[in-house]
C-alpha cells in the first residue's frame, strides 16, 4: 500500500488488494469518511483478468476508448499510465498534447513582447514538465509522446531566441548542450529519457530484494522481496557487478530488462569511436558492459547518481564531436572562428533573469542569440539579401 495525500495505491494479487481496500474502507468509516469506489480504478494483466473479476466489486476498470470503438485498459499511478500499450500510448500522447497547448499559450503571451522572459520560462520550467512521465515509462512507450513534447519545446525555443537554430545543424545540436559547453541548456526529452529510465531503474531494481548476511540474516529489507522478483533479478546479483549485476534481469524475459539493455546499446553505439579516445574526453560509465552498469564513484560530498553520470558522458562526447568537426573546417570559416572564440562564460547571458542589467530589449536579445549560435544577424540579413554592402578600405579589402 502506498499513499500520497488523499491518493491511495494498492499493489498485489486481486485477493490481497481488495481485502486491503475493504479494511481501508472500514477504517475510513470509523473516522466518519467514505471511500469513493466509483472514482477509483483497477487494472491487471488480461491473462489474470478472471481473478480480478472475482473480487473487484464496484471498483471500475480503468480504460480509454480505442480507435475501433472498444476500450484499452489501464490505470494512472502518480499520474503515470500503466496497463495495455494502447492505453499507455493514448494517455501519454494526451498529456503531451496538453503541454503543447500550454506551449502555444506561452508563445502567444510573450513571443512578441518579451522573448527573454519566454526563454527563461522555457529553460527553467517548461522543458522539465514531461520528464516525470518519460523517467517512469518504458522508452518505447514514451517515444511518440516525447516527440510531440520535444517539437513543442523547439517551437517555443525558436520564438524565444528570435532565430531558427533548425536551419543550422551545428546550432541545433548546440541548443541541447549545457550552457557551460557552449550550448543552450535545453534537452530533448526523447533523448534524455534513455538516461532517466536507467537512473530510475538503478534507484529501484537493486533494492527490490532483501540484503542478506552469510547466515541468512536480513541486513536490509527490500521493498518487494517476492520469489517471482528474486527469479527475475537474482538474489545478491548487485553485490557482484562484474559477473552478475543486471545479467539475470536481462535474461529473465522482463520487458524492462530488455529495454534497459537496448537503450544502453543504443547510447554506446551513438558514441562509438569516442568512448576510449586518448584526448582527455572523460567517460565515466558508458564504457561499461550493460550487465555491469553502476554509478561511478562520486565526488566528495556527493551521492552516486547514475543518471547524471550517463548524461555527463553523452554531453562531453557530443562536445568533443563538435570540437573535431569545427577543427576540420578551413581556418577562414566563420563557423570555426566563432566556435573557438567561445569561452565558458559566453553563454551566461542565457541564464540571466530579465531585470536590471540582465534585461535585454527584444532587438538586443535576438542579435545576442544569433551571434552566440553562429547564425546570421537578424538585423543585417535583410540588408545583405537586398545587396547592401559595407564600404571597406585599406587592410579591410
Amino acid at each position: 500500500v502506498r499513499a500520497a495525500h488523499d491518493d491511495v495505491y494498492l499493489l498485489g494479487r486481486p485477493v490481497d488488494v481488495f481485502a486491503a481496500l475493504a479494511d481501508f474502507t472500514r477504517r475510513l468509516e470509523d473516522l466518519g469518511l467514505c471511500a469513493n469506489a466509483a472514482k477509483s480504478q483497477c487494472w491487471i494483466d488480461p491473462l489474470h483478468m478472471a481473478s480480478l473479476e472475482a473480487c473487484r466489486g464496484s471498483v471500475p476498470l480503468g480504460s480509454v476508448p480505442d480507435g475501433a470503438g472498444g476500450a484499452s485498459y489501464g490505470i494512472d499511478v502518480y499520474g503515470v499510465p500503466i496497463g495495455a500499450r494502447e492505453y499507455v500510448h493514448s494517455t501519454l500522447s494526451t498529456k503531451a498534447d496538453e503541454l503543447a497547448g500550454k506551449a502555444n499559450n506561452m508563445i502567444q503571451s510573450l513571443g512578441s513582447s518579451d522573448k527573454q522572459s519566454l526563454w527563461v520560462l522555457l529553460r527553467c520550467s517548461f522543458q522539465h514538465r514531461f520528464a516525470w512521465f518519460t523517467s517512469n515509462s518504458y522508452p518505447s512507450d514514451a517515444a511518440g509522446a516525447a516527440a510531440i513534447y520535444d517539437a513543442a519545446v523547439l517551437r517555443v525555443a525558436t520564438v524565444a531566441l528570435g532565430v531558427s537554430v533548425s536551419t543550422d545543424a551545428h546550432a541545433c545540436r548546440r541548443l541541447f548542450l549545457p550552457v557551460a559547453q557552449h550550448g543552450g541548456g535545453l534537452r530533448r526529452q526523447a533523448d534524455s529519457a534513455l538516461a532517466e529510465v536507467w537512473g530510475a531503474a538503478w534507484r529501484v531494481v537493486p533494492h527490490l530484494l532483501d540484503t542478506l548476511a552469510p547466515d541468512g540474516t536480513v541486513l536490509m529489507q527490500g521493498i518487494l522481496d517476492r520469489p517471482a522478483i528474486a527469479a527475475r533479478v537474482g538474489r545478491g546479483a548487485f553485490e557482484d557487478m562484474p559477473t552478475q549485476g543486471w545479467r539475470q534481469f536481462f535474461a529473465s524475459g522482463s520487458r524492462l530488462g530488455g529495454e534497459l539493455e537496448a537503450t544502453w546499446s543504443r547510447m554506446q553505439t551513438e558514441l562509438a569511436g569516442w568512448r576510449q579516445q586518448p584526448d582527455g574526453v572523460e567517460v565515466r560509465v558508458l564504457h561499461l558492459p550493460a550487465g555491469s552498469v553502476a554509478p561511478a564513484a562520486p565526488d566528495a560530498g556527493r551521492r552516486p547518481n547514475l543518471q547524471a553520470d550517463i548524461t555527463g558522458d553523452r554531453e562531453r562526447c557530443r562536445l568533443a564531436m563538435l570540437d573535431a568537426e569545427h577543427a576540420a573546417m578551413p581556418p577562414s570559416a566563420r563557423a570555426r572562428q566563432l566556435w573557438f572564440a567561445l569561452g565558458r562564460e559566453s553563454g551566461l547571458f542565457l541564464s540571466l533573469l530579465p531585470r536590471g542589467l540582465g534585461a535585454f530589449s527584444c532587438a538586443e536579445w535576438v542579435e545576442a542569440t544569433a551571434r552566440y549560435f553562429g547564425l546570421p544577424s537578424p538585423a543585417c540579413a535583410p540588408l545583405a539579401a537586398a545587396g547592401a554592402r559595407l564600404p571597406r578600405s585599406g587592410a579591410q579589402r
